[in-house]
C-alpha cells in the first residue's frame, strides 16, 4: 500500500479541500494536481502518557498553525465541529484513544508521526478522526 504524503503543509489551499456528506461522516478531499483522501503529513513532538489515552505534544510551529487554520476552515462549514488541536496544560497537541494501533505506535515514544485526517464524524458533535499512519 502507497501513502501520499503532504511535503509542505504551507503550500495547501485551502480551496482545494472538498467535504462530502456521506451517512456516518464526512470524507475530506484534497484536489490538486491529484485527488487525495484526506490531508496526509508528518508531525514533530513528544508524546505524553494520559489516563485513557496518548497525548502528542506538537513543537513544530508551522504544524500547529496548519492545524489551528484547518480547525476554523472546518469550523466555518459545520456546526458544532470539534478541534483537532488539543490544549493540555500549557501544550497544543493531539490526543489519541488507546487501541491496538495507538499502542503500538505511540507506546515506543516517537518524536514524529505521520497522520491523515480524512473523516469528520457526523452527530451531535462533528468529531474529526485523526488517524497514525505506519
Amino acid at each position: 500500500m502507497s501513502i501520499l504524503l503532504l511535503n509542505n503543509i504551507n503550500d495547501i489551499n485551502f480551496t482545494n479541500i472538498t467535504i462530502l456528506r456521506r451517512i456516518n461522516h464526512y470524507s475530506i478531499l484534497y484536489k490538486n494536481d491529484i485527488v487525495m483522501n484526506g490531508l496526509s503529513f508528518k508531525c514533530d513532538g513528544k508524546v505524553h502518557l494520559m489516563r485513557d489515552g496518548y497525548f502528542f505534544e506538537m513543537e513544530n510551529k508551522y504544524d500547529i498553525n496548519f492545524i489551528k487554520k484547518l480547525d476554523i476552515h472546518f469550523r466555518g462549514i459545520l456546526n458544532r465541529y470539534n478541534n483537532i488541536l488539543r490544549n493540555d496544560t500549557n501544550k497544543i497537541g493531539l490526543y489519541f484513544n488507546r487501541n491496538v494501533i495507538t499502542e503500538r505506535t505511540l507506546s515506543e515514544m516517537p518524536t514524529q508521526i505521520y497522520i491523515n485526517i480524512k473523516y469528520i464524524n457526523v452527530g451531535e458533535y462533528n468529531n474529526p478522526i485523526v488517524h497514525i499512519l505506519y
